[in-house]
């Protein structure tokens, strides 16, 4: 899906230079400033995705919402959107502005590693990860984004509010980027994601000074998701609940947004900025 028609001369591309960090550093690093982070946590061979879960990842390609440069929002939060699997950044820039229909400026993200032989990107080595598979790939997307969001920082203004907003796969970043830098990012959105298991102790750096900094954070999720467990989304649930400030909801739904949902989000928005 695009609304290219509506929002002309709003893509761009940028490109993360590689810091060659291809290993986990062996000492603790959870009081570790995110900037200093390594880059991935590779693990074992991927049989969906060629490589191993974890890789480094590099971000290249963004879409900004209309007229960003010159927006009357500039000193407003902006809104960071991250797809799920089989996706890419018009299909959340199309959500943002035609649903959702939030006043607010915003850059949707394309995960950077193609699904072959289909057209669709995907944060993660496979649709949905489990275990230390998925700490390790939630990570290195997270890393990922993050080092966009810094390299970008004078695009994006200096100084903003930057609530990260995701589905799914990108559901599961907006949290796992408050779990390597929470001090960057004001508050999160997080629909039908699904939390990285914590297994890998690495993989989420800073889960302590984010449960003391009780951020903002919006999850919903559907109670007949046909792609993940409910279970393992009531999980997700209850971990926010612990570990922020939490509005979480349970939807009559699918793996899906419904307009409930978004009418929820909406107001939460209202109620944080």
């Amino acid at each position: 899906m695009s609304d290219s028609g509506k929002m002309s001369a709003v893509s761009a591309m940028s490109e993360v230079s590689a810091a060659n960090k291809t290993s986990a550093a062996s000492e603790n690093i959870a009081d570790r400033p995110a900037d200093d982070l390594p880059d991935g946590l590779p693990g074992r061979e991927s049989s969906v995705i060629p490589g191993r879960f974890g890789d480094p990842l590099t971000v290249e390609h963004a879409r900004f919402s209309q007229f960003f440069d010159c927006s009357y929002f500039r000193d407003e939060p902006v809104f960071l959107l991250l797809h799920g699997w089989g996706s890419d950044e018009n299909d959340m820039a199309l959500f943002f502005s035609e649903y959702l229909n939030f006043p607010a400026d915003y850059v949707s993200l394309r995960a950077p590693m193609q699904i072959p032989d289909f057209i669709g990107n995907t944060w993660f080595h496979e649709c949905v990860p489990s275990g230390e598979d998925l700490d390790r790939d939630a990570y290195a997307a997270a890393r990922a984004i993050d080092k966009w969001v810094v390299k970008n920082t004078e695009i994006i203004g200096s100084g903003r509010k930057i609530i990260p907003l995701g589905f799914s796969q990108g559901g599961t970043l907006a949290i796992s980027l408050l779990r390597i830098a929470p001090e960057r990012y004001f508050a999160a959105a997080s629909l039908s994601g699904f939390k990285a298991p914590g297994i890998v102790a690495e993989a989420s750096p800073s889960d302590s000074r984010l449960s003391a900094m009780k951020k903002p954070v919006f999850y919903g999720y559907g109670n007949s998701d046909n792609v993940i467990s409910p279970d393992i989304l009531r999980e997700t649930g209850q971990w926010i609940e612990l570990n922020a400030a939490a509005d979480v909801h349970e939807y009559s739904m699918v793996h899906e947004i419904c307009s409930k949902e978004c009418s929820d989000l909406r107001s939460w928005f209202r109620s944080i900025l």
